[in-house]
C-alpha cells in the first residue's frame, strides 16, 4: 500500500482494504464458461421462457406426450448435464400454452397437435397415449 492511501483512509475512518485472494476450493472463483449449443436444438430454459411455464409443467407436457421426449446431453464436470429438445419444440410449447390457457382440455390439444402434426409431415414425432377419463371434453 502506498503511505497517501494509508493517510486517506485514516482520515476518513476507515481501515484500508487488503486484496483478499479466493480460497481454493468448492467456493473458487472459477467462473462457469456458457454453454454452446447447437441452434438447432432447444433447451428446457428456452421452451420454459417461450411459453412462460416452469419446469415441472415442461416435464408434465412430456409425460403427457404434448412435446417430444429430450435427449440428453453432458458437457463434463462444470458444463453438466441438461436435456435438449428439437428447436421445433419452442414453437409447440408456445401453442400448447396458449391453447391450455384458452380453456381446451389435454385431450383437445392432442387432436390438434396430431393435426398440426399431419400437415407439417411430422407424423409419428410423438407417440399419442390413451386419453383417460379426466382428459374427457367438459360438457
Amino acid at each position: 500500500m502506498s503511505f497517501q492511501w494509508e493517510i486517506k483512509a485514516i482520515l476518513e475512518h476507515r481501515a484500508p482494504q487488503v486484496a483478499r485472494r479466493p480460497r481454493p476450493g468448492l467456493h473458487s472463483a472459477t467462473v462457469t464458461q456458457p454453454r454452446r449449443l447447437d441452434p438447432a436444438f432447444a433447451t428446457t430454459e428456452d421452451i420454459v421462457r417461450a411459453a412462460g411455464v416452469t419446469r415441472r409443467t415442461v416435464a408434465a407436457w412430456v409425460a403427457q406426450g404434448l412435446l417430444p421426449a429430450p435427449t440428453k446431453v453432458s458437457q463434463g464436470s462444470p458444463g453438466g448435464v441438461f436435456n435438449r429438445f428439437p428447436a421445433w419444440a419452442v414453437e409447440r410449447a408456445r401453442y400448447i400454452a396458449h391453447r391450455r390457457a384458452s380453456g381446451f382440455t389435454i385431450a383437445e390439444v392432442l387432436a390438434a397437435l396430431a393435426e398440426l402434426d399431419t400437415n407439417q409431415g411430422r407424423e409419428g414425432s410423438i407417440p399419442m397415449q390413451q386419453s383417460s377419463a379426466a382428459d374427457a371434453p367438459r360438457s
